[in-house]
């Protein structure tokens, strides 16, 4: 129970308050996909892992530890997908090699 309560507080977090999240994501996942296999990608991932295993593992209420907590993990998150998605773009070969 805890686990898909987890879940759903999270999915519909960022459907509801951060749905630029899933329009940079689905942007990003249709002209870059390697940025999926970076190295950025894989911390940020690492990261909301270990989020959701606090919140597993967590003696509070549960629902006040999400309601006190979750939105000000994605503020510190948020940033740091944008500017690595930025870059990942960047450093496309598709887009860094057009003549001026």
């Amino acid at each position: 129970n805890r686990y898909v309560f987890i879940l759903k507080y999270i999915i519909r977090t960022i459907i509801s308050k951060y749905s630029l999240i899933i329009v940079l994501l689905s942007i990003t996942l249709y002209f870059n996909r390697d940025y999926f296999k970076s190295f950025a990608f894989i911390i940020i991932i690492s990261m909301f892992l270990l989020y959701f295993f606090v919140y597993v593992l967590t003696p509070k209420n549960l629902e006040w530890h999400l309601d006190t907590s979750f939105t000000r993990l994605l503020h510190h998150i948020f940033p740091l997908l944008i500017y690595s998605i930025l870059m990942s773009f960047g450093k496309m070969k598709k887009y860094t090699s057009l003549k001026t």
